[in-house]
């Protein structure tokens, strides 16, 4: 597992959730409207300068200013308009290639609207102390925003922030279950280590104590270089936590292709090392940064306990504390191979759940009380993301990046203290919203957001302009427009979908469409029969379910409006 801090970089990934497929993203501002717009769109060097740009606020505050209570229009006029600039393939192509590479999650959330230390704690444990949640009303907490973690309450009136957390953070439950693990930081580093030093489990420990030893200490049994022998050589504990230095974190003031080539470190010892075909990299990162997304976060139900709470500032009145705004996320495995898409809601509890389902999988009876209920209903414990039935051992050669400088501190403010390229207001549409063209294979339970296309047989569910569902011959790079469609959730995490052809707009039928797993597809659901396609084509319905293998497809800038 890897964390860093989080730009907006997949807004552009072929085949995942697009910039393109929702509209009302215009921000309107005193010098006209902004759309969200390419960091680098006036070329030269400006690719490499605005690699230290800093986008926007991350702030509890800022987050749920711009959240807007759903309405999520508040970015260029309470955030800055720079918040709404994102990279390409040419910006940060280690990243595209690492991604794309094996299996890509674009519906992973934040955990919390807020900042680092939320969403660290919520990475670390399931939680931020909300109210309602599994926690005791005096353990500590809600975790809300960054602080120095000294005891006490960072804020009353009411209590948050306070500190120590006297809730248990997943390490306490591997210990027990007498699972091996590690964190892995290198020693000058105490950017995130410090928090695990504000759980009541930790922070009663000293050196000689496996707690102390394998999460707060900082001696050569726990550097990156540490990491890096043991992956190669298969030596490495069960559970890994890899914690970039905040030099390669990507946060402000910091490159992406800095990161890049730490990202790039870690992956080719994971997948050149002794224990490459027992092994799942998670590559995460912890808070949205403070930049744009242009899908507004899922979250609860007003008043779902755990979930909702009375801001203490006073601002917002009872909100939703989180899931809040998406993040990159992508597994690395031999049964996450092949440039797949992964469309379930996720946040950093879903690591946990992983965690959970694995570890009883192998013998161990690990389950963390932290994670309220309504995580546990619909968030994803990331298992449909893998197919294990059909690994791929092949490793792939992404991009490599430059080396670093070897003192990066300060490195952005001497070498491009003028970072701030000027803000293309007033863009057309086609301009600050192009795409690149390609497709993906979906795995998980789908979600809303895409241009999907419906395959079995090597036949494809098409709209040929009759009125109802036809066959046509499927292509490799299914790109045909009569075979795309659209879906819309009746309910928020639900089965149900409206199904409307892309080419014009036709409603077709509503259908329960249910992922199988393991590369098995899709079952099409309706009116008490599931849909399929014969081997010579013909439509048809059968009384058990058929998988359909979707791919979500952008060609073409075709936008819904």
């Amino acid at each position: 597992m890897y964390d860093e801090i989080q730009y907006y970089y997949m807004a552009t990934m072929p085949g995942t959730r697009l910039l393109i497929i929702t509209l009302g993203s215009e921000q309107n501002t005193s010098k006209g409207t902004l759309l969200p717009w390419n960091a680098s769109y006036l070329g030269g060097n400006w690719s490499n300068i605005t690699q230290c740009m800093i986008g926007g606020n991350d702030s509890w505050t800022t987050q749920h200013v711009v959240f807007n209570n759903g309405a999520n229009d508040q970015w260029a006029l309470k955030n800055s308009p720079y918040s709404m600039a994102y990279f390409t393939r040419d910006d940060i192509p280690t990243h595209f290639g690492v991604a794309e590479a094996w299996t890509v999650g674009d519906m992973y959330q934040e955990s919390i609207l807020s900042s680092i230390d939320s969403n660290r704690v919520f990475w670390f444990s399931g939680s931020a102390g909300i109210p309602g949640g599994p926690q005791k009303p005096d353990s500590g907490g809600p975790v809300i925003q960054n602080t120095d973690h000294r005891p006490g309450c960072h804020h009353t009136l009411p209590n948050s922030d306070c500190w120590p957390l006297n809730w248990h953070p997943i390490m306490t439950h591997l210990q027990e279950a007498g699972v091996t693990w590690q964190v892995y930081q290198d020693n000058p580093n105490i950017h995130g280590q410090d928090i695990l030093s504000g759980f009541q489990d930790f922070n009663a420990t000293k050196p000689g104590d496996p707690l102390y030893d394998r999460g707060l200490a900082r001696n050569d049994s726990n550097t990156l270089l540490t990491f890096y022998k043991q992956a190669v050589n298969g030596t490495l504990p069960q559970v890994s936590w890899i914690i970039s230095d905040h030099s390669l974190s990507e946060g402000s003031g910091y490159r992406p292709q800095d990161g890049a080539w730490q990202q790039t470190a870690v992956v080719a010892a994971v997948c050149v090392g002794n224990s490459t075909n027992s092994t799942a990299l998670f590559v995460t990162y912890d808070n949205a940064g403070g930049w744009f997304d242009h899908v507004p976060p899922t979250h609860s139900l007003n008043g779902t306990a755990g979930e909702w709470m009375e801001d203490p500032y006073g601002e917002f009145g009872y909100t939703a504390a989180g899931p809040g705004f998406r993040l990159p996320f992508y597994i690395i495995s031999p049964w996450t191979r092949g440039g797949n898409v992964f469309t379930e809601h996720a946040d950093h509890s879903s690591q946990i759940m992983f965690l959970e389902q694995w570890l009883q999988a192998i013998g161990h009876n690990v389950t963390t009380g932290e994670i309220d209920s309504w995580r546990r209903q619909y968030m994803s414990n990331l298992v449909n993301a893998f197919d294990f039935d059909h690994p791929d051992y092949s490793i792939p050669n992404p991009p490599l990046p430059p080396s670093p400088p070897k003192n990066l501190t300060g490195f952005c403010s001497t070498q491009y203290p003028d970072n701030l390229t000027s803000i293309p207001y007033n863009q057309v549409r086609s301009d600050a919203l192009t795409v690149e063209q390609g497709f993906k294979q979906v795995r998980g339970n789908l979600t809303e957001g895409r241009y999907l296309v419906f395959e079995r047989n090597g036949f494809a569910l098409s709209n040929t302009g009759q009125g109802f569902i036809s066959i046509t011959p499927a292509t490799p790079k299914h790109e045909t427009p009569m075979q795309e469609w659209v879906l819309q959730q009746y309910e928020a995490f639900g089965t149900s979908f409206k199904f409307y052809s892309v080419t014009d707009k036709r409603y077709i039928d509503t259908v329960d469409i249910v992922y199988l797993g393991n590369s098995e597809g899709y079952s099409l659901f309706s009116d008490g029969i599931y849909w399929d396609i014969d081997t010579n084509g013909n439509f048809q319905l059968s009384p058990t379910p058929a998988g359909f293998h979707v791919f979500s497809v952008s060609y073409g800038n075709r936008a819904w409006t």
